[in-house]
């Protein structure tokens, strides 16, 4: 049958029927695309249950030592309980403990006060014992000076014209060079110009003990011991002494 045979009736149902086919066939294709994701999705459903199953089985096994745990924690309870009795009892000990050691400690600041009370006492007493002997040095020193220009003066007096005699000189430079030992600084070996007292009562001159402070030293530069205090305390009397001594060298 050729083509000019057939009718335009049965043309047109082959048409008709070769388009139903090819959709069919389109929409078969599409079917197995659609199959093949649901098998991968199905497959995935399946290892996402089998994963799940894996993890109850770990919580299975979680419970259950968790569980075993448990028993034993109840188990273990009153031991528990005689540890916590234990350890209030010795928190308590802690405390009088503490307490004791707070009243020892209040007693030893009472007794470092009254230690301290007295040793600001004995200061004073000390500075008042050290201006009363330099006093009674400086009224002898001064009543010795005196009696020594008193006695040079009236020499001069009554013998104006002949030379003083030299052993009267000599007792007059012994005497005044014996006082001047006396006055001199024990650390600059000169005589002071300003003497200050230490908390030991040796004098020095003021520069030279405040350069022995500077330069570290909290110990007396005679007796080596350790100072309780570095404070200064003009020596008016040795002051007075050095005046009069440099009087009677002008006089001389």
């Amino acid at each position: 049958m050729t083509n000019h045979s057939v009718s335009p009736y049965v043309r047109a149902r082959l048409t008709r029927a070769t388009r139903q086919r090819k959709m069919h066939e389109s929409q078969r294709d599409r079917c197995k695309i659609s199959l093949s994701i649901m098998l991968q999705e199905l497959e995935n459903l399946n290892e996402d249950i089998r994963y799940h199953e894996n993890k109850l089985d770990e919580t299975d096994e979680e419970i259950e030592n968790l569980t075993v745990q448990l028993q034993r924690a109840i188990a273990s309870r009153p031991v528990i309980c005689d540890l916590m009795r234990e350890a209030l009892l010795k928190v308590d000990d802690v405390k009088d403990k503490i307490s004791d050691a707070e009243r020892i400690l209040r007693s030893y600041e009472d007794r470092i006060r009254e230690g301290r009370s007295k040793e600001i006492q004995l200061r004073q007493e000390q500075r008042q014992w050290l201006s009363g002997t330099a006093e009674s040095v400086v009224q002898t020193f001064r009543e010795g000076l005196s009696a020594c220009v008193n006695a040079i003066n009236g020499l001069n007096l009554a013998c104006p014209s002949p030379p003083v005699p030299p052993h009267v000189l000599l007792q007059k430079r012994n005497f005044i060079d014996t006082v001047e030992d006396d006055l001199l600084c024990p650390i600059s070996g000169e005589i002071m110009d300003d003497p200050v007292l230490t908390i030991d009562g040796h004098t020095y001159d003021r520069k030279s003990i405040e350069m022995w402070f500077s330069q570290g030293h909290r110990t007396s530069p005679i007796t080596n011991v350790r100072l309780s205090d570095l404070q200064l305390t003009p020596n008016h009397k040795v002051k007075s002494m050095i005046d009069t001594l440099r009087t009677a060298r002008r006089a001389d």
